[in-house]
């Protein structure tokens, strides 16, 4: 019986460490999309309209794309904060396997506090990845609407 326990928990330990590592993938990606997306905001203003309009446009995108990497770097802190809590519950997942009856009320209390820790890192998370998310979404509109409005008003440039 306390086999298949011990076998359920780590099981329950080893998805919740590849959720996270999945989730840290995301947000590198994120982080590298953002980058690669200001880079080509630049890219636009500097060398391809000379003369753009719709200025308000690449700020806002600027502003999203920013907003969106802040939100990516943070999460990829919370998330490593996530794997230290994930590896302090496994040591004390086993303390509790082998520990003496006296000494698991202390192990239970300690789990308490860690139940609460990834509760208050779930939450910042939460709130994060929906900046994130959200900004980098508004940043790409606003980086298609600058180049709409620049590629529909600017004069033809020969026929193909």
């Amino acid at each position: 019986m306390t086999n298949e326990i011990n076998r359920l928990g780590e099981q329950v330990l080893n998805s919740y460490t590849d959720f996270h590592r999945c989730q840290l993938d995301i947000f590198k990606l994120m982080t590298t999309l953002c980058s690669g997306s200001i880079l080509i905001v630049v890219a636009f203003v500097e060398k391809i309209f000379t003369h753009p309009e719709g200025t308000i446009l690449v700020v806002l995108s600027l502003s999203g794309f920013i907003i969106s990497l802040v939100g990516s770097v943070r999460m990829l802190s919370i998330i490593g904060k996530h794997f230290a809590v994930v590896t302090k519950c496994r040591s004390l997942f086993f303390e509790i396997e082998i520990s003496k009856s006296e000494d698991i009320n202390k192990l239970f209390e300690e789990k308490k506090e860690i139940d609460n820790n990834l509760d208050v890192l779930g939450k910042k998370a939460d709130c994060y990845h929906r900046i994130s998310n959200y900004a980098f979404l508004f940043g790409m509109l606003m980086l298609m609407s600058f180049a709409a409005v620049n590629l529909l008003t600017r004069p033809q440039m020969g026929r193909f």
